[in-house]
């Protein structure tokens, strides 16, 4: 009985920081996010762990390393020339699932990547889903990936 009430106090004095930490690492990710969609990439980089990971649809697939955000964006604008593709826009929805485990964390959001297509409006349904780690009391991207729906 003794180690159930000592266990139900520690889960309550944790629960406080483990909802800090999710609000903060939404925050981060929403940030990035926005900074991207103005164009403003060097703010979004800021939130990017020194060693970074990213999958996506278009080739090669996959950024490693310290400069796989600058290296996605510049094959990022190659492939939406190459498809005629203009004025992206990614929207993220309220995170679907969150785990944080000490200085690292999981993080899912449904989201939305809109864009002209030849000049005609269209949308990507997906879900983007990022890796945290906490540096320096902030919380950085170290990875992420997108999966159409």
């Amino acid at each position: 009985m003794i180690r159930t009430l000592i266990f139900a106090a520690a889960l309550l004095v944790a629960a406080p920081a483990a909802a800090s930490d999710a609000t903060d690492i939404a925050a981060a990710v929403n940030a990035s996010n926005d900074a991207l969609n103005k164009n403003d990439v060097a703010g979004a980089a800021g939130y990017y762990a020194p060693e970074a990971s990213i999958i996506d649809e278009f080739s090669p697939h996959l950024w490693t390393g310290p400069k796989a955000f600058a290296q996605w964006g510049a094959d990022f604008g190659v492939y939406a020339a190459g498809q005629k593709m203009t004025d992206p826009w990614v929207t993220l929805s309220t995170p679907t699932f969150v785990h944080v485990n000490g200085d690292r964390a999981y993080i899912v959001f449904p989201a939305d990547f809109a864009f002209k297509l030849a000049g005609k409006p269209t949308h990507e349904p997906g879900f983007q889903t990022f890796a945290m780690q906490k540096i320096a009391a902030k919380w950085k991207i170290a990875g992420w990936t997108w999966t159409m729906r």
